[in-house]
């Protein structure tokens, strides 16, 4: 949850997070990743910056009901002016299968054209956990040469944003809290009701 946590709540995450990170594969998370989040408070970017964290990723805003973002890729900037260089994949989706129609109608859907070239497709089983398949990876590496269809690379979210980090100028920025649009009313501490 992005909104309901104290800042300090939120410090304590990223701090064994980064922990975790570190004893893990020995270096510090760059990226926050939060595709299905209900909502980003304002400081989040100051905290994720404070803690390592220079890139964000989340898909949920796309889903908004009534003010859909005009950007995938954007600043987003804390109330202390700090800032995150953060995406939306346009496709809208963290369980794309790797089907044709999926890879199109997000390059259709990419609303940074004139600022930049370049787009994550997030695939897999994401409300499972079950990540992507081997199927899904193979269909991945055939697309990657077929004429007229969108030009797919496989590859993290790290090589994703230190290409795009060049274009930085060219992106918008917002200020502030991201609010999302739909699943109202699902704040609660109580299990019994989620």
């Amino acid at each position: 949850d992005g909104n309901l946590p104290s800042g300090e709540a939120m410090c304590r995450q990223f701090l064994y997070g980064q922990k975790f990170f570190e004893a893990e594969f020995g270096e510090k998370c760059d990226t926050l990743w939060l595709p299905d989040t209900f909502g980003y408070a304002a400081q989040i970017p100051q905290i994720a910056r404070s803690s390592g964290c220079k890139y964000f990723m989340t898909i949920k805003l796309s889903w908004n009901l009534i003010n859909k973002p005009d950007f995938s890729t954007f600043w987003w900037e804390a109330l202390d002016g700090s800032r995150v260089l953060s995406h939306m994949p346009p496709s809208g989706s963290y369980n794309e299968q790797v089907r044709v129609e999926e890879i199109v109608n997000g390059a259709k859907q990419f609303k940074d054209r004139d600022r930049c070239n370049d787009a994550m497709f997030v695939y897999g089983t994401g409300d499972g956990g079950g990540g992507p398949t081997e199927n899904m990876v193979k269909r991945l590496q055939l697309l990657e040469s077929v004429e007229g269809l969108p030009k797919v690379k496989m590859g993290s979210p790290q090589d994703f944003f230190k290409k795009i980090e060049p274009l930085g100028d060219e992106f918008l920025t917002w200020w502030g809290e991201l609010y999302f649009e739909m699943h109202r009313g699902t704040f609660t501490t109580q299990a019994a009701i989620k």
